[in-house]
Formats: structure tokens, C-alpha cells, sequence
């Protein structure tokens, strides 16, 4: 399909939607990830309710603030890594302090879900494989 706008302005309101969609991305990963987090407390023996839970991680959102200097080379890589280092060791403390875990078994359970979700996805796109390759036959 042609464009009807200027190439300058389909370009300016495609990254006007990009930035908005940026903080609602990691809004929605929160929050998704949170619940794979509690289930992992929840596992691990911890003893939090949902609300608590996601008041004290919401710290962890602060320092990602950095990852917006993206953009600017050299110092917008170390910027990215530097918050996002750095809201993973708020969210990892925030789970300690508000589940009563212990500090190693409050990295677990935040890091517990990572292969899980691999392992979904790994499936997933075995299973979609395999019957893709059935509809061929």
C-alpha cells in the first residue's frame, strides 16, 4: 500500500509510538514476570501477597531510566547495562525483604523463571515445527 503522509512524518509518528510503547513494555514484563516470580516464591517457601509483592518491586523499574540513553554511543551501552544491573539487584533485594527469603533463595526465585520461559518457548517452536511439517505432508 502507498503511504499518504510525507516520509518525515509516517517516520516521526513511527517513533512517537515506539517511545510510547517503550514504558508499557517493560510495564507489561513486570508484571507478567512478577506473577512467574510469586509462583517461585510461592515454591521456595516464601509467604507474600500479590500487592506487596508488586509494591516493592515497582522499585526496580527506576533504574531502567537509564536504558533510555540507548541511543547515544558508547555511553548509552554502559548506561543500558548499568540499569539494568541495577534493577535486577533492587528487584532480587525487593523479593528478599518482602518475602522473608533469605538473600541466595530470593535470586533464585527471581531467576527461576528464565529457563522455564526458555524451555515454554523451546516447545512451543518445536510443537509449531512439527505441525507445520504435518500440513506440508
Amino acid at each position: 500500500m502507498d503511504q499518504p503522509l510525507p516520509d518525515w512524518l509516517a517516520g516521526g509518528l513511527s517513533a512517537l509510538g515506539e517511545w510510547i510503547n517503550w514504558p508499557l513494555h517493560w510495564l507489561s514484563l513486570w508484571i507478567v514476570y512478577g506473577a512467574a516470580v510469586l509462583v517461585a516464591n510461592k515454591g521456595l517457601g516464601g509467604n507474600v501477597t500479590m500487592q506487596r509483592f508488586y509494591a516493592a518491586t515497582s522499585y526496580a523499574a527506576a533504574p531502567l531510566l537509564l536504558t533510555g540513553l540507548s541511543p547515544i554511543p558508547c555511553l548509552g551501552a554502559l548506561a543500558g547495562l548499568a540499569g539494568i544491573g541495577w534493577s535486577l539487584a533492587v528487584y532480587v533485594r525487593a523479593n528478599a525483604e518482602v518475602t522473608g527469603l533469605p538473600l541466595p533463595r530470593a535470586a533464585a526465585a527471581v531467576l527461576l523463571p528464565l529457563p522455564v520461559i526458555g524451555l515454554v518457548i523451546l516447545l512451543t517452536g518445536g510443537l509449531l515445527v512439527a505441525l507445520s511439517a504435518l500440513l506440508l505432508l
